[in-house]
């Protein structure tokens, strides 16, 4: 009975070991939608508390999220389920030569769920690639901008530079709901690793639509992770170009996120270790 113990805790300990020595990148609280997926059989828990402000001439609006929530799991080591969603909380001001108005409101964002494949290893000068789409539902949800459900796609690359550099980069397409107008969507971000706990980034991302002027965002930010299943990422951003058309559920104005993410094993494996010892 004690060397199945043993066999099973050693099992265990390698598994850990071989899923924690890979990288633990997040996919928020930057717009750039990491190439790596989660391995079989792990949740991968993303939540964080934030504020977005956006401004133009005759408004203001601020939304604090309360918190977000990105939830993935492994359904094999190439491809993971997403299911996302968030409550958030806005604050209004409305201000015209004949009006002054304030209000506020609170509820569920739009749910999305979705999955990520991972299609291509790095080879040489060739990146990595992955591809993740989302089924957007807006119905019946209180912050929603639409009340027709929506969806979204994006694939990624990475390139590992070095072993402290690499630069990551997606492009995609998102319908907040299906007739409205399609927005496409790019990022650039290089990721530095200070060290095996630390981490630095920028991003350059930028929406496109087809009815309006586009809009650019730059985000900076940083990671700490004391464990290899555990990070705590903040970032703030800035859109570099002023438009009168700012819309708030693509990018704001700019915001600041304080964003936690941590991995937890199933115990689906654990209980088919335990029946064949």
């Amino acid at each position: 009975m004690l060397n199945r113990i043993l066999i099973l805790v050693l099992i265990l300990v390698l598994e850990f070991i071989s899923v924690t020595a890979q990288d633990l990148m997040n996919d928020m609280p930057r717009q750039t939608i990491s190439v790596n997926s989660v391995p079989k059989s792990w949740f991968q828990i993303e939540t964080g508390l934030g504020i977005k402000i956006n401004k133009k001439s005759f408004e203001k609006i601020t939304r604090y999220a309360l918190p977000s929530l990105l939830l993935r799991f492994g359904l094999t080591n190439k491809v993971e389920a997403r299911f996302i969603t968030g409550i958030a909380y806005s604050r209004y001001h409305f201000f015209t030569p004949n009006q002054d108005s304030k209000g506020n409101t609170w509820g569920s964002g739009p749910i999305e769920i979705g999955g990520k494949i991972k299609l291509l290893k790095e080879k040489k000068k060739f990146p990595s690639v992955s591809f993740t789409a989302h089924y957007r539902i807006n119905k019946n949800l209180r912050l929603s901008s639409d009340s027709i459900n929506g969806g979204n796609f994006r694939i990624s690359f990475q390139n590992r530079l070095s072993d402290n550099f690499q630069l990551d980069y997606s492009t995609g397409i998102n319908w907040i709901s299906w007739p409205s107008p399609e927005r496409y969507i790019y990022t650039v971000s290089p990721v530095w690793h200070i060290n095996e706990k630390w981490r630095g980034y920028i991003e350059a991302s930028g929406i496109i639509w087809s009815d309006i002027s586009p809009l650019h965002f730059i985000r900076a930010g940083g990671g700490y992770h004391h464990f290899q299943q555990y990070s705590i990422d903040l970032i703030c951003g800035k859109a570099w170009n002023k438009k009168e058309s700012y819309r708030l559920e693509t990018f704001p104005s700019g915001e600041i996120f304080l964003q936690f993410t941590w991995r937890i094993k199933s115990t689906s494996n654990d209980n088919y270790y335990l029946k064949n010892f």
